[in-house]
């Protein structure tokens, strides 16, 4: 299983290109891929379940040029009273980021 919200924040934090960071674990047996938006707090970089942005788009298409997984799975948002806020559970990002990410894995399965 494969976690891009951890995989950018360690590259990041590690200060390594996330790229090069991936290149060096096993791609080839990812059978699921969890995505989520990380958030920069304090100088680091933390996996908070946020939406999904450009920067995270592109690697996730990166690595299922690289991967085959089975399940893709969006983390987003939460429940309980640090996650309730619009930037973690709007239903409008929900869609656009299911849509997004559909229209991905489509592409990659018709590779």
């Amino acid at each position: 299983m494969l976690d891009t919200g951890h995989l950018r924040c360690t590259a990041y934090n590690l200060g390594v290109d996330v790229h090069a960071y991936a290149r060096a674990l096993p791609l080839d047996l990812v059978r699921e891929m969890h995505v989520s938006g990380p958030q920069l707090t304090g100088g680091c970089l933390l996996d908070r379940h946020h939406a999904l942005e450009d920067e995270d788009y592109a690697l996730i298409e990166w690595l299922l040029e690289r991967t085959q997984p089975q399940i893709v799975t969006l983390e987003y948002g939460g429940t309980g009273e640090t996650v309730e806020t619009p930037l973690r559970n709007d239903p409008v990002a929900l869609q656009s980021q299911l849509v997004r990410l559909r229209r991905l894995i489509g592409l990659a399965a018709t590779r």
